[in-house]
């Protein structure tokens, strides 16, 4: 069987701070590159930035906590919700859960035309 690589590529903020061997790490091990978004061009990383405001609109801001361990328990329940429950319109309305079968059908399928030694 013929070996497939995947590239990966992360795309964070600019300002983002990691440890120096962070970049290293993810580039020698895991074959991972670091793509920082623009300063000012948070559209540059949509999905996060939509992840993100919806996070804190249904989570955040919806609820006063009495302790780190309330907000860890809510926030645990909500992806709950979020990932196997609600319908997503940019899976074309159907919750993550349920499309990620026909993402890796798709995407082994595709590989054959991805081999590379």
């Amino acid at each position: 069987m013929p070996l497939v690589r995947y590239r990966l590529t992360a795309r964070l903020e600019h300002d983002l701070l990691l440890p120096p061997y962070a970049g290293l790490l993810l580039r020698s091990v895991f074959g991972m590159a670091l793509n920082h978004i623009e300063p000012g061009e948070p559209n540059q990383n949509a999905y996060v930035e939509r992840f993100n405001r919806t996070f804190r609109t249904e989570v955040l801001d919806a609820w006063l906590f009495n302790s780190t361990r309330q907000v860890q328990a809510i926030a645990d329940d909500w992806l709950i919700q979020y990932n196997e429950y609600r319908p997503h319109d940019a899976l074309g309305g159907v919750p993550p859960k349920q499309f990620m079968p026909r993402l890796i059908t798709t995407t082994a399928a595709d590989s054959g035309n991805q081999l590379s030694a």
